[in-house]
């Protein structure tokens, strides 16, 4: 099956649209741009993954700068990616059969996990496999995402309880 960087995207965008409760708070913290639980998601690893050749399309260099839209995605998915951690769902893949699923890449070759965004990017294309593989119950995430203890920096927007995503377009108020 072969896979692009992309499919990563459009397969975070269809967990979003899950449409999913969670608890939140916002705070403003220059270094800090979300936690979920003991979860922190720093300024350097957001902008390392913003930046990581899997985040943009194939075709593409990697950018030089984030939109505000692009930022939300990302904080949006990382946020979704580490509550379903958390609950232990992604324990069904492995990071050999997340690599597998992204190396039609070939920018990604070698990659070193022991790097956050690299290991943000693995456990996001776990999370897209367990999705393709209807192996997610919405029902259950709906649950996990109310039960998060989840922030994101009034910089970058909200986190949107209703949605269960920073939603793209808003503003931080």
């Amino acid at each position: 099956m072969t896979r692009r960087p992309a499919a990563l995207a459009t397969s975070a965008v269809a967990l979003l649209t899950f449409g999913l409760l969670s608890s939140c708070s916002s705070f403003d913290d220059s270094s800090t741009v979300a936690s979920v639980g003991d979860h922190e998601l720093g300024r350097d690893e957001f902008e390392a993954i913003a930046r990581n050749p899997a985040v943009s399309a194939p075709s593409e260099e990697p950018p030089t700068t984030v939109t505000g839209d692009t930022a939300r995605s990302i904080i949006g998915a990382w946020v979704n990616v580490y509550v379903l951690e958390d609950a232990g769902v992604l324990e069904d893949v492995t990071d050999e059969q997340a690599r597998a699923y992204l190396d039609s890449a070939p920018q990604l070759a070698g990659w070193d996990t022991d790097d956050e965004a690299v290991r943000f990017i693995l456990d996001l294309a776990k999370l897209s496999l367990l999705i393709e593989n209807g192996a997610i119950d919405p029902a259950e995430a709906n649950d996990l995402r109310a039960q998060a203890d989840v922030h994101v920096s009034s910089r970058y927007g909200v986190w949107d309880p209703a949605q269960g995503v920073v939603p793209v377009g808003a503003q931080s108020e």
